[in-house]
């Protein structure tokens, strides 16, 4: 069986009346957007696009990416969805790297040289086709799915993913988020990412649930309005979304009483920030995930009763997923000891696609070294410190920025902060911690000195707090650890 029909065989079947996907103006039921799927199969057969092609997708009107991404995955090609914002460079680089087969953009959005031929899709308005590479990699007969990390480099990592790794995590995340066909889903982020396609649009839509989404800026009011007219139930969204809702202006004027879940991941809330939603919230299941893309993408959850009682945790395993923390020697190490977290499970990625070298560093016995440091509790409840390429040696001292990122986050003022090294001229490092604090607040630096003094060792404490009026982060939330400031 495909992977397209074991994700929507029984939600065309069973919800055919039932709406599908919102996006301003338009909709559609499962039953047109079956119809839809298989019309547009046709044309795209029409123009070559057939089983095993590579098809790059630059597209930022989320209806569109969605319909082109279901329609791929019906012909069974392989999508490569591309953050709609890449620089022409990188996106240059990556089609003739991956020898991709066939590039599909907006019309508006040409940016790929004139060199290549282009065929015009009509029943999608003012979508292009652009045909590149002519033969078929038959090493990717397993492969279904290759996302790409958001990394700064000219050619970034692709990652692929297989039926197993996305049906595996679809089947995992529908069964701790209990969804029906009466839930509403609010789809706000980029849906170039994993956690938006395999975790929220793939999960939503096996489950019969109606889709919401905006070709708007993702403004806080604008999230709230569409709250409160779509009636929506179940909300993903990263640490900014939340912080934005929870400081908005007349948040009660709102009713958002048929909001039953707000799941959230790219990064932990600090003990404050849940306090205030569960305050805010006090009827919602608050749910904390922790994954990566090249665990397709979930690995861990938290649920409201254990985030109370564990705030820094990011929870505990999956279904079929088991997480170790092991040392330098890539030995298990005891509770409550830090090191790197290694996952295992039908979850981690098939490979790096043409990166075997790369593969073989982090895939090793189908065990996924993540790259992220951290360590389990008694319970085998799982806390994330940091990663291993973030770290800073000071003065001897092993030092993860997230850490104290996460405490001067925790402080009243701050929004977001992003702490990292500067060596001097003597070769020390000092650390520095830029921050955003929120609106109409003039930040007390005695204060806030004082609550890290009170919060960490003396060596982790920044030189110098610097107040920004924004971070640069990725297309999935995460802010971007190397930037200009």
């Amino acid at each position: 069986m495909t992977l397209f029909e074991e994700l929507l065989r029984n939600s065309f079947m069973n919800n055919k009346y039932n709406m599908a996907l919102v996006c301003d103006e338009r909709s559609y039921t499962y039953e047109q957007l079956e119809e839809s799927t298989i019309n547009l199969a046709e044309k795209m057969k029409n123009i070559g696009i057939t089983k095993g092609d590579k098809v790059i997708v630059v597209n930022k009107h989320p209806l569109q990416f969605t319909l082109i991404l279901l329609t791929l995955v019906y012909i069974e090609a392989i999508p490569m969805p591309v953050y709609a914002k890449m620089g022409l460079i990188k996106l240059e680089n990556m089609i003739e790297f991956y020898e991709v087969n066939y590039i599909i953009m907006p019309q508006e959005d040409i940016r790929i040289l004139l060199k290549y031929d282009y065929a015009l899709i009509d029943s999608i308005e003012n979508i292009v086709v652009y045909s590149y590479a002519k033969e078929k990699d038959i090493s990717l007969e397993k492969v279904r799915l290759i996302l790409f990390t958001s990394g700064t480099t000219s050619t970034p990592k692709a990652i692929m993913l297989t039926q197993k790794n996305i049906l595996s995590n679809v089947e995992a995340i529908s069964e701790y988020l209990k969804l029906s066909c009466r839930d509403s889903i609010l789809l706000i982020k980029d849906l170039s990412h994993s956690s938006s396609i395999i975790g929220e649009l793939f999960v939503g839509l096996v489950n019969g649930c109606k889709i919401v989404m905006t070709t708007q800026l993702p403004l806080t009011s604008i999230i709230l309005k569409l709250m409160v007219k779509q009636k929506i139930s179940v909300f993903f969204a990263v640490p900014t979304l939340l912080k934005g809702i929870m400081s908005f202006p007349n948040l009660n004027e709102f009713d958002l009483s048929n909001l039953s879940i707000i799941n959230f991941y790219g990064a932990s809330i600090n003990h404050t920030d849940i306090a205030a939603l569960l305050e805010i919230f006090p009827n919602t299941n608050i749910i904390y995930s922790y994954g990566q893309t090249e665990a397709s993408p979930r690995v861990t959850y938290i649920e409201k009763k254990e985030l109370v009682k564990r705030p820094a945790s990011c929870g505990s395993p999956i279904k079929d997923v088991r997480i170790q923390i092991v040392n330098e020697k890539g030995k298990e190490i005891l509770p409550f000891n830090k090191g790197q977290v290694v996952v295992e499970g039908p979850n981690v990625m098939y490979g790096y696609y043409k990166n075997e070298l790369r593969t073989q560093q982090v895939v090793k016995d189908g065990k996924l070294f993540t790259g992220d440091v951290g360590y389990v509790d008694e319970e085998g409840f799982l806390y994330i410190t940091g990663r291993v390429d973030n770290m800073i040696i000071s003065a001897g001292k092993n030092i993860y920025p997230e850490e104290i990122e996460g405490v001067i986050t925790a402080f009243d003022d701050i929004l977001e902060s992003l702490v990292v090294a500067e060596k001097k001229k003597n070769e020390t490092i000092e650390l520095i911690a830029y921050v955003v604090v929120k609106e109409s607040v003039q930040l007390d630096y005695g204060k806030l000195f004082s609550y890290c003094r009170d919060n960490m060792e003396l060596y982790k404490i920044p030189r110098e707090i610097i107040v920004v009026p924004e971070l640069d982060k990725t297309p999935s939330g995460k802010i971007k650890r190397n930037q200009k400031l």
